[in-house]
């Protein structure tokens, strides 16, 4: 092997153009879901040299061709780029536009929820209101059964003062003359 020989291949070592790249299974797979699986450099067995050769066969001549190859590759590469921070774009400014919307939204749940409590307040404050009233109108029954009662008591009192003073203006009469009798004897 010649010095230039014996060169190169160091070179190519030390460059690691020889060896394909390795890498975790997790890169890889997260690799693989983004990239597409036709494309010769997402081949776990790429190998950069081979991939020159295989561009570069012999000739010098495939230059214009592979310069060619590789611009188209890098403009689809460009409007694939420019296509993804457009629909970005769009997304954020739908995503935005939405925010907005789900603010507005709770702006208004908001205003419903304080309207509902201001509402609630007064139904206590009423029912307070209420609950007051008939407080006074059952302390009122029970005065007016204790008075209805007390009067009803007293009639009967009355009613039987008036049957005695009956009664006794009756003996009075009957047993006047035999009082007079007794007080005689």
């Amino acid at each position: 092997m010649s010095d230039s020989e014996e060169q190169k291949q160091k070179w190519l070592r030390m460059m690691h153009l020889q060896t394909p790249v390795r890498f975790s299974e997790t890169v890889q797979s997260a690799l693989d879901s983004v990239a597409d699986p036709e494309d010769p450099f997402n081949k776990p067995d790429f190998c950069v040299l081979s991939y020159i050769n295989h561009l570069f066969p012999t000739e010098p001549r495939h230059i214009g061709q592979v310069m060619a190859d590789v611009q188209r590759q890098i403009n689809q590469v460009d409007q694939e780029i420019s296509e993804i921070l457009e629909r970005q774009s769009v997304a954020q400014l739908d995503s935005e536009a939405l925010l907005q919307q789900t603010k507005q939204a709770m702006r208004e749940l908001f205003a419903q929820i304080m309207d509902i409590k201001r509402q609630t307040d007064m139904s206590e404050t009423t029912v307070k209101e209420i609950t007051r009233d008939i407080r006074q109108l059952d302390l009122a029954k029970k005065n007016l059964t204790a008075s209805i009662t007390t009067l009803n008591h007293l009639h009967m009192l009355v009613s039987g003062l008036e049957s005695l003073e009956s009664f006794d203006e009756k003996f009075s009469r009957h047993f006047q003359p035999v009082a007079g009798y007794s007080e005689r004897a």
